[in-house]
């Protein structure tokens, strides 16, 4: 199974990529927690995730009128930012599953790499429809749908992220341990 988008770029290309995503969405995390800190309230104890957890209108609208129009502004960046962050994060965590894929001995961990590389697509088509989203309740949005649809957009998200992140850690893990094992060995 190809996995999307750079499955023909030489091995060395995929880790240099990895590489070069990887360092930038890690900036651009750090970054996030800086603009977030001031969205943090009682109404949104995670800040901006808390609003893409509201899931009703109810509480997306308590969660707003407790930022004020300073804070708007600030989620309102933080959305556009976060297309970038997107692209950072899934082409890193979908080259990270790559690699490891690449690196494994056994079929089906090689195969489930393969999968969540492209699951990272979904999740980052899910991302942008959550931002959509989360705009149309930041510009006042009153139905239903948006609270919800940006819910269920962020849980799949954060599942498909999170599942790719267990993955490259546990074959990061799995790689450092061979390399100490090999030392070892000397």
């Amino acid at each position: 199974m190809k996995t999307p988008l750079y499955h023909r770029l030489p091995p060395q290309t995929q880790r240099l990529w990895f590489a070069m995503t990887a360092s930038l969405a890690i900036l651009l995390t750090l970054l996030f927690g800086l603009i977030d800190a001031p969205l943090q309230t009682p109404s949104a104890p995670t800040g901006i995730v808390s609003l893409e957890l509201a899931g009703d209108s109810a509480t997306a609208g308590r969660i707003l009128r407790e930022w004020g129009a300073g804070g708007l502004l600030l989620a309102a960046f933080g959305l556009g930012l976060d297309y970038l962050y997107m692209v950072a994060y899934g082409l890193a965590i979908a080259l990270g599953c790559r690699l490891v894929a690449q690196g494994s001995r056994s079929l089906w961990l090689a195969r489930a790499g393969q999968i969540l590389a492209w699951a990272l697509v979904f999740a980052v088509a899910a991302d942008a429809v959550e931002n959509y989203a989360l705009m149309r309740v930041l510009l006042g949005a009153s139905e239903p749908l948006w609270p919800l649809l940006a819910r269920v957009c962020a849980l799949v998200k954060f599942t498909l992220v999170g599942a790719g992140l267990l993955y490259v850690a546990m074959g990061t893990i799995r790689w450092l341990l061979a390399r100490l094992l090999k030392t070892q060995e000397i």
